[in-house]
């Protein structure tokens, strides 16, 4: 009988979209006659020099080192660390990321940002836990409602995100500018900016919309020379890396030009642990206008659904590579 390959992963959290669901891994018959699937942190030095195979999203250079005989890794989030990624190349070991399964959870939690911020849902929710829910009081706040129709858009990167949400938007306006690395030709852009300009870019936007990755090009990438250009009142969403903000001139800024922040990523330095990504009771100024969510907004109720099937199918791709 051919020894089944062993496969270390890292979905050990007590969180749902964390925690490898077995009952739907045991349905998939390719996986389960050909593989054995271990958590890494319960592996012996012995078991940990089988390992073939890593499948999770906190994988480190360490982790690396200690698998002699790795040859595949399938990360089960969207971004990969540039000096990881680096990293991996070096050692000749194969790589795949889950990138459109996140797509449709991340465009529908940008939507929901953006018509919160706009149509005075984050308003009534702060005025309703200060029981003052009513329209004498909500009329104080009458500058930071926006139509969202015929406003004006920056898309921050052009990856699977914000190619999609393009299409969505398009049916909204026709302000809707686009800023990369290399040039993006789509007849529903207004405008095009290279990367270098975010600074310009950003003038006169009502919504900055960032899900740009972390590079060693975009880290701290929107500093106090970018937001000294934002528009009064308006409204920037994050949804990428949470690195390519410096945080401490968006809080500064955020109260100079009294914008609405969306934020689901934060700086590494707010970070307390995979459960709790940003510090307990951490605000910015304005927090009656801000919407913060801790980093949920790729999360989908069918993610191991989708994830078990796409790892399966890059297995076998890659199983030459493994063998």
């Amino acid at each position: 009988m051919t020894k089944k390959i062993l496969i270390a992963h890292d979905f050990n959290l007590d969180l749902k979209m964390y925690k490898l669901d077995k009952n739907i891994l045991n349905k998939n018959k390719f996986i389960k006659k050909s593989f054995k699937i271990k958590n890494f942190d319960n592996l012996s030095k012995t078991e940990k020099l089988r390992v073939k195979i890593f499948w999770g999203n906190r994988l480190n250079i360490k982790i690396i080192n200690q698998l002699k005989n790795l040859k595949y890794v399938h990360f089960g989030s969207k971004g990969v660390n540039e000096d990881l990624s680096k990293y991996l190349k070096k050692k000749k070991i194969k790589y795949t990321n889950t990138k459109k399964i996140f797509v449709k959870p991340m465009v529908s939690s940008i939507l929901s940002s953006i018509f919160a911020s706009s149509r005075g849902i984050n308003i009534s929710y702060f005025l309703r836990q200060n029981k003052k829910n009513d329209r004498k009081n909500a009329d104080n706040f009458n500058d930071y409602m926006n139509n969202v129709y015929d406003e004006n858009f920056l898309l921050v990167g052009f990856g699977e995100i914000n190619k999609k949400l393009l299409n969505v938007l398009k049916l909204f306006s026709k302000n809707i500018s686009i800023i990369n690395r290399s040039i993006i030709i789509n007849k529903n852009i207004k405008k095009f900016f290279y990367l270098t300009k975010l600074n310009q870019a950003v003038k006169n936007q009502k919504f900055i919309i960032n899900t740009l990755p972390l590079t060693n090009e975009t880290k701290n990438i929107f500093d106090k020379k970018v937001f000294k250009n934002f528009k009064k009142n308006s409204i920037f969403i994050n949804y990428g890396r949470g690195d390519t903000v410096n945080f401490k001139d968006l809080k500064k800024y955020a109260k100079l030009k009294k914008l609405v922040l969306c934020l689901d990523v934060f700086n590494s330095s707010q970070y307390v642990n995979p459960y709790k990504p940003i510090k307990k009771n951490y605000y910015f100024s304005n927090k009656f206008l801000n919407i913060i969510t801790p980093h949920i907004g790729a999360y989908d109720k069918f993610y191991w659904e989708k994830q078990i099937d796409l790892f399966s199918k890059n297995v076998r791709k890659f199983i030459h590579v493994i063998n």
